[in-house]
C-alpha cells in the first residue's frame, strides 16, 4: 500500500511539474546570444586574467587580458553596488555553465552563461541587441490577441 501511495504522489508531482513549464516561445538573453554568436555560453577565462568587471541585474561584463566577456547569472544578482568581487571556479578558471560563481558583500551569484568577444564594444553591442530582442519578443507576445479555442 505504501508503494502505491508513493507512486501516486510521485505521478501527481510530475504531472504538476509538466503543466508549469516555461513558454518555449519566450526568448532569453542566453538564447539570443547563443544564436547571434554561435557560442554555447560555456566560455572560460583564467581568474588571474580578470582586470575588471561590471554588473547590471542579471548580466555582467568581465575585462580579460586578451578578450572581453559577457555573462548572465542564474538569478537576479544584487552585486551592482559592490566595488569588489571574488571570482570563483574550478581549477582557477571562471566559466559559464553553472560551475563558477561571483561572491560579493551582497552574496553569491551562480553563473549561467559566459560569452567571449574580441572587444568591449562587441560585447556591449551584443548585450544591447539581445536585450532589445527579448523585449521585442515580450512586447509581441503581449500584443497578440488571444485566439479562440477550436471546437
Amino acid at each position: 500500500m505504501k508503494i502505491f501511495l508513493l507512486s501516486l504522489v510521485s505521478l501527481l508531482f510530475l504531472a504538476g511539474c509538466s503543466t508549469t513549464q516555461q513558454d518555449e516561445s519566450s526568448l532569453t538573453i542566453e538564447d539570443v546570444l547563443r544564436q547571434s554568436t554561435g557560442q554555447n555560453g560555456r566560455a572560460c577565462l583564467r581568474i588571474a586574467d580578470i582586470k575588471g568587471f561590471g554588473f547590471d541585474k542579471r548580466t555582467f561584463t568581465v575585462d580579460g587580458r586578451r578578450s572581453y566577456y559577457l555573462g548572465t547569472t542564474r538569478l537576479y544578482c544584487d552585486a551592482d553596488t559592490s566595488p569588489r568581487a571574488v571570482f570563483d571556479g574550478p581549477g582557477g578558471e571562471f566559466c559559464g555553465g553553472g560551475t563558477s560563481r561571483i561572491v560579493t558583500a551582497s552574496g553569491s551569484c551562480s553563473i549561467r552563461s559566459l560569452f567571449e568577444f574580441e572587444s568591449r564594444e562587441q560585447a556591449f553591442a551584443a548585450r544591447d541587441a539581445a536585450i532589445a530582442a527579448v523585449k521585442g519578443d515580450a512586447d509581441a507576445a503581449q500584443e497578440q490577441p488571444e485566439q479562440p479555442a477550436e471546437e
